[in-house]
């Protein structure tokens, strides 16, 4: 299976992604914000990151930005519930950004494994 960092600032939501992926069979990584998740991964490399587009500092647009620059080809998800404006085309942003991949919060660990097993297998 796969290699996976998640950053995301929230506590919970990265528990149950991680715990949701790590049932699925993959090793899990985490990270709380886009600084610390460039470390992660330089210390990791991963196979994938799922980024949060809304965290304090560095958000997940600029972590896409960064991390496309260390990999072109790495697989990136980004996942937002829209931040406070409840905007959800930031998600489309992360496209252009880079992301091969996005999913909407909230979402049920079934949906997030469906979509991190299409994504790898592509």
């Amino acid at each position: 299976m796969a290699r996976i960092l998640v950053i995301e600032d929230d506590q919970d939501v990265r528990a149950m992604v991680v715990r949701a992926l790590s049932r699925a069979g993959h090793e899990m990584f985490e990270a709380a914000d886009g600084s610390d998740g460039l470390s992660v991964f330089g210390l990791k490399r991963p196979d994938m990151v799922i980024t949060d587009i809304f965290m304090p500092g560095m958000d997940g647009l600029e972590t896409t930005r960064i991390l496309l620059e260390i990999d072109p080809n790495l697989r990136i998800m980004a996942m937002s519930g829209g931040g406070p404006s409840q905007r959800m085309e930031y998600l489309e942003h992360a496209q252009t950004f880079g992301a091969c991949g996005i999913i909407a919060k909230p979402f049920l660990p079934s949906e997030l494994v469906a979509k991190v097993d299409e994504m790898l297998a592509s």
